[in-house]
């Protein structure tokens, strides 16, 4: 089977009108700061990390899962048991409308990796929660669970929002 491209199609995706003229691709529009696109499967790298107590500190090299880990492991000093992954995070805070100083409450989420707990599922890449309460530890499907419930939850704060909007219209 063979495709046949019309005339007016510029192989940079422009577009040739003879009564025009030459209409341009549209341009690539500006990638999210914060967004990463995350590989098809993730690797371990070896990465340097200093690892000691002070006055006898070491380079050595480890296997970091570098398309997520924002650690940079020669910052940090300490057993080399204690190294762990994690990616930055993602934070929503919730103010309040009594306190404009202060927020409310805040929920951070990120990956995590800790190569040598004792638990194994925490040795595993894992979806981190962190609130005031703690830190909740949650399978990718978890993590996907808890997003679609998420979802719906802002769907009912839409909802009860639109409720109180129209009664404040209403003079109530």
């Amino acid at each position: 089977m063979s495709i046949t491209v019309p005339s007016n199609v510029k192989p940079s995706g422009g577009l040739v009108y003879p009564a025009i003229g030459e209409l341009p691709a549209i341009p690539a529009q500006p990638k999210s700061k914060r967004a990463k696109k995350a590989p098809a499967a993730d690797t371990l790298n070896l990465v340097a990390a200093r690892v000691g107590r002070a006055g006898l500190v070491q380079t050595v090299y480890i296997e970091c899962p570098t398309s997520w880990c924002a650690v940079d492991h020669l910052e940090w000093e300490g057993a080399l048991e204690d190294i762990s992954h994690y990616s930055d995070s993602d934070v929503v805070q919730l103010n309040t409308l009594t306190d404009d100083d202060t927020g409310h409450s805040e929920m951070y989420v990120g990956i995590s990796m800790d190569p040598v707990a004792s638990d194994p599922r925490l040795r595993a890449a894992h979806v981190m929660v962190t609130d005031a309460v703690g830190d909740a530890y949650l399978t990718p499907d978890m993590a996907d669970e808890y997003a679609d419930e998420l979802i719906a939850f802002a769907s009912q704060i839409r909802e009860k929002a639109r409720i109180a909007r129209l009664s404040n219209k209403a003079g109530r």
